[in-house]
């Protein structure tokens, strides 16, 4: 996801002010230890983005001599620029705390008895990061996907006085990321309704995996996308769930496309059957298509490679295995036959008997008399009677 750039300081330029929307604290290093604000003013002291006061954040960041400007993101990332070119520098850092609060501010700073835990900017109740004082009107607003407008600020009046965001337990997906819109019911919202369904709630999960959505993360990406989680009845279930849309490809139809190229494998009287059954497939939503990449075959088996594709772009395959059995029954050994001797254009026939047992196509040994004498010839069993031998 693109957040957008919220704070540009400018080098040798004024401090710019910045505060944390949402539970989490800002961290500075004062005389070795580290304090907490909610907010305060960046500028670069000795190379390092510290506060008003010179106290560097924590952890450091480091910023080189030759950055034109530095810019912000609602995730706390760090970028610089120079010559033309942007560098990340690293991360602003917030801690959350779960039991009781730091004291103070004591000379503008909180101190924390308890220890709180490290968490991104962006990430559940922690809030994101904005540029500007605490109740004034941010100065940036998220990145929306095309066709989405952005949020309505400061229009609360066309909100109903009782806005809810109600989480659907179970919600299919269609697309790469998962929109607030596709989850959930928003119910009161006014004009806002199009913005709080653009509020991108992260990636779809991958098809066939599950992914749970839980309050703190909706509140979360609500912050990010410029709105106060404070001002909605958000209700989500326990475990609500999001799960990728797709279409299931029968194991049968992989079956039916594999014979379909196996038909001229083994000749007219082999029939094959599958060596194994599996599962349906799961592929994307779109025109699917079943492509034989791959055939290899002997007299008795055979493996077939079948490619999904969906709107002609390749998505997976799967190898089948097949067994051939002969459509002829077995003629036993000692059976009396009619053996063809053929020599160039030439041809002659002479009874016989077979050795061992043999269906229609296989190698067979015939004892026979040829010339007037007891011979063992090796031929072909070309029909149930008759096996010709080539010399």
């Amino acid at each position: 996801m693109t957040s957008a750039l919220l704070a540009c300081l400018v080098i040798q330029g004024p401090t710019t002010p910045i505060y944390v929307d949402g539970e989490g604290y800002l961290r500075f290093m004062v005389e070795g230890k580290v304090a907490f604000r909610r907010e305060a003013s960046l500028s670069i002291n000795q190379g390092v983005l510290s506060d008003e006061r010179g106290n560097p954040i924590a952890p450091r960041v480091n910023v080189m001599a030759d950055a034109e400007k530095l810019e912000i993101d609602l995730e706390g990332n760090v970028v610089a620029l120079a010559h033309g070119s942007k560098l990340s520098l690293g991360r602003i850092v917030l801690t959350v705390f779960s039991g009781s609060q730091p004291a103070g501010p004591a000379d503008g700073y909180a101190i924390a008895r308890d220890r709180g835990s490290l968490v991104d900017p962006g990430s559940g109740a922690a809030g994101v990061i904005r540029t500007g004082r605490r109740g004034q009107t941010p100065a940036g607003k998220a990145t929306l996907p095309a066709n989405r407008t952005s949020p309505a600020r400061g229009s609360e009046a066309s909100v109903s006085s009782d806005p809810t965001i109600r989480v659907r337990a179970f919600a299919p997906v269609e697309g790469p990321q998962i929109f607030l819109g596709d989850v959930a019911d928003l119910e009161g919202v006014g004009s806002q309704q199009d913005a709080l369904a653009a509020v991108s709630l992260g990636d779809s999960p991958a098809l066939g995996v599950e992914r749970v959505l839980d309050k703190m993360r909706i509140e979360g990406r609500l912050r990010m996308a410029g709105f106060d989680p404070r001002k909605f009845t958000l209700i989500v279930p326990a475990a609500a769930k999001v799960v990728r849309k797709g279409n299931a490809v029968e194991h049968q139809q992989f079956v039916d496309k594999a014979l379909d190229s196996l038909k001229t494998q083994g000749g007219p009287n082999l029939t094959w059957r599958p060596a194994t059954t599996l599962g349906p497939m799961t592929v994307p939503v779109g025109k699917i298509e079943l492509v034989v990449e791959q055939v290899s075959a002997t007299r008795q088996t055979a493996s077939v490679k079948v490619a999904v594709f969906v709107d002609s772009k390749r998505f997976n395959s799967r190898t089948l295995s097949f067994s051939g059995t002969s459509n002829v029954a077995t003629v036993p050994s000692g059976a009396t036959v009619t053996v063809r001797v053929r020599s160039n254009a030439a041809a002659i026939e002479v009874p016989g008997r077979l050795r061992s047992a043999a269906g229609v196509g296989d190698a067979v040994t015939v004892n026979a008399t040829y010339g007037g004498q007891n011979v063992t010839l090796t031929g072909t069993l070309i029909s149930p009677s008759v096996v010709e031998v080539k010399l």
